[in-house]
């Protein structure tokens, strides 16, 4: 198949159930058919605003009907969309909207300050759609939808042509322009589609950055299936319940640690959950003990770990073996193959540890305007994600760190998840990020930060007491610091490079 488009995932859903509510937002509510003129629409406004095929379109916007919108307008048009991260400030956005080449930016009203701040000369090359109720422009989004008309567009774009571009948080560095092609999105929605049983008459509460990967592996099977997506903006643990309650929400995706979060609310059980059948985690390896709770407090739910990144792939642990194989991340899911290899690129065998890489139709042809990056990450046609982690008998995964994560402590190797979950195995303990920092006398050694349970009085001395039963000595943090939070990337995944950052001058 050599034509193939993102956006006809949405039309196919739309000739089977018109009628079917997709989305649920505070701006309002639409049903498959109604969200499916809306992308006409916007599609034809973005034409007759010279934007052609092949062109390179971004969006600032939060979550809601106006990205979801966009998303499947620029695909159908085969246009390049390079939805941003809101959070970003003004200098990063004019980095990526330089880096990208976008000659159009669909903004919403509420981002205006950050546009206004960017370079006159980076403004004056963009043709700007504002969102929102006080949209301060000529081109108005809301105008573009209710005056074009709705009628079908049929593209005509290939299996290899750009869907969109999506930097990377930059854990590791400067962000890097993942180039996902149609068919990378469109298998990655497949995959999930196929592995989770989404249907008409489910509810998914929705909270992950469209701007993100998660659109495509979260989301969009939802249209797949002909799920109705109920859309909020960010993370708040009292609106997750009440959602939860007030709407009897079935299926809900989140970063593994805001699981922890959620259960451990103190008003967590005034609130009917029963409601939900399938419990979504990922962005990080979920803790053991969080597992366990959630299985306890979500007793008729079933959970599905799910390992993926921006780049592409897709490793999960259903239901199935969600106890029997504690601990691991699952198998890769269709479509996706993933192995893990030792430095000369051989499969290692059951128990080794080695960097997981991976290949399949999601998994990106690269990095954008980055050869030397691209060339460094792939080896004959295999993606490495810098991802350390072993086999068991049976060919399930257990995540072991970053490669670039790894604390070499004279002669020995110190995986920080190992430090970590032994951490978050204490009572007392809510969240908890190792790495290596610098020493004198054995290369590096371990640090950790630990955010405690409110009101906690545990203190380093009693965490080493603690650890001592379970690791190794060279294992352990010579330095344990406390904080209300760690910082996180919009996927939810701990930027480690910050906080080295912040306590290398506490051990000097």
């Amino acid at each position: 198949m050599n034509k193939i488009n993102f956006a006809n995932i949405l039309e196919s859903t739309v000739n089977r159930l018109p009628n079917q509510l997709a989305l649920i937002t505070e701006e309002g509510s639409l049903t498959y058919e109604e969200l499916y003129l809306h992308v006409n629409s916007l599609a034809r406004g973005l034409m007759d605003l010279g934007i052609k095929q092949g062109n390179t379109v971004a969006c600032l916007l939060p979550n809601g009907l106006e990205i979801v919108t966009t998303h499947f307008a620029a695909a159908k048009i085969g246009a390049t969309l390079v939805p941003l991260n809101h959070y970003l400030k003004p200098p990063e956005l004019q980095i990526l909207l330089k880096h990208s080449g976008a000659m159009l930016l669909i903004a919403h009203s509420s981002f205006a300050k950050h546009i206004m701040a960017l370079d006159k000369a980076v403004i004056e090359k963009l043709i700007i759609i504002w969102a929102g109720e006080s949209a301060p422009g000529d081109t108005n989004f809301k105008e573009i939808i209710n005056s074009y008309p709705r009628l079908d567009i049929y593209p005509e774009t290939t299996v290899n042509e750009l869907c969109s571009i999506l930097y990377t948080s930059g854990t590791t560095g400067n962000p890097k322009g993942v180039m996902r092609t149609h068919e990378n999105n469109y298998w990655a929605a497949i995959n999930m589609a196929l592995h989770i049983p989404y249907k008409p008459g489910d509810l998914e509460l929705f909270l992950l950055p469209m701007s993100t990967i998660g659109f495509f592996n979260i989301f969009a099977p939802n249209i797949i299936g002909g799920s109705t997506v109920l859309i909020q903006e960010s993370f708040e643990k009292g609106k997750i319940l009440e959602a939860i309650d007030g709407n009897r929400i079935t299926r809900i995706y989140l970063a593994s640690p805001m699981w922890d979060m959620l259960i451990s609310n103190q008003r967590f059980f005034e609130y009917d959950t029963s409601s939900l059948e399938q419990l979504l985690a990922g962005s990080a390896p979920m803790p053991v003990e969080t597992k366990i709770r959630m299985s306890k407090v979500f007793s008729a739910a079933k959970i599905y770990e799910i390992w993926g990144m921006t780049e592409g792939g897709l490793i999960s642990l259903g239901p199935e073996k969600a106890f029997e194989k504690l601990g691991s991340i699952g198998k890769p899911i269709h479509f996706n193959e993933a192995k893990i290899v030792d430095e000369q690129s051989f499969k290692v065998t059951p128990g080794m540890v080695g960097e997981i890489v991976i290949r399949g139709k999601s998994v990106m042809p690269g990095y954008y305007k980055n050869p030397e990056e691209t060339n460094k990450c792939f080896n004959e046609g295999w993606f490495h994600t810098a991802d350390m982690a072993r086999y068991d008998d049976e060919g399930y995964i257990y995540l072991v760190g970053r490669k670039s994560d790894m604390i070499i402590f004279g002669d020995n190797k110190v995986y920080p998840k190992e430090v970590e979950e032994v951490l978050l195995m204490h009572p007392h303990v809510i969240e908890a990020a190792a790495f290596g920092l610098p020493d004198k006398v054995w290369g590096e050694i371990a640090v950790a930060v630990v955010v405690k349970q409110k009101d906690s009085p545990v203190t380093q001395k009693e965490l080493n007491d603690f650890m001592e039963k379970y690791i190794a000595n060279y294992k352990k943090p010579k330095f344990i610091f406390f904080s209300d939070e760690l910082p996180r990337t919009a996927t939810g995944k701990i930027i480690k490079n910050e906080l080295k950052k912040i306590y290398i001058g506490e051990i000097s």
